[in-house]
């Protein structure tokens, strides 16, 4: 397929006319017309950049190359994103389709976007631990002010009944707020 067949078969699969398409671009209809013709193709070339940028979803190596599917993520509405999925589709129909440094480099591609795909599930998985992380917070800071709550009561109970009586050896006895050996209490 020449190219001016392949600028023609975009704006039927995007269900343009071809004068809606050239007003897109910043093109008189009349003189885009002119240039969908085997003697004046040679004059889109220059506006391929024009179309890429005004049809996002237009894929840059069908339209140069015939390569691959015409449009990439055809199915996603205009208004969403096209699916990483839809994309990476699209590329392995690319790599099936050519050979040589170009296959070798959309191979090294599509593995990275693979990979960067896998890694988008470890994200969901991330996000339910950070999720899981921030009710574990909320639950340990509850219980921090009970044990708090908890020891005041102590104290106010150790106050209300005065201080701590020797037992029979002789020694003070051991209560909540010191710790044998340490000279340190919960109080300090």
């Amino acid at each position: 397929m020449e190219l001016f067949e392949r600028v023609k078969c975009c704006a039927e699969a995007l269900r343009l006319s071809e004068s809606a398409l050239a007003r897109e671009i910043g093109l008189k209809q009349s003189t885009f017309a002119g240039y969908l013709t085997p003697a004046r193709q040679h004059k889109l070339w220059i506006l391929l950049p024009d179309i890429l940028r005004a049809f996002p979803r237009i894929s840059r190596q069908w339209l140069y190359f015939e390569e691959g599917p015409m449009l990439i993520g055809g199915e996603t509405p205009s208004g969403l994103p096209v699916p990483d999925a839809s994309i990476i589709d699209a590329a392995q129909q690319m790599l099936d389709q050519c050979q040589g440094s170009w296959a070798q480099l959309l191979r090294h591609i599509l593995g990275m976007a693979r990979q960067e795909t896998e890694a988008g599930g470890a994200t969901a998985a991330n996000e339910e631990c950070v999720q899981e992380l921030l009710v574990l917070q909320r639950e340990n800071r509850r219980l921090s002010q009970e044990l708090i709550e908890a020891k005041d009561k102590i104290i106010s109970l150790l106050e209300r009944n005065g201080p701590a009586q020797p037992d029979k050896m002789g020694q003070t006895a051991v209560t909540p707020l010191s710790v044998p050996g340490s000279g340190r209490s919960m109080t300090s």
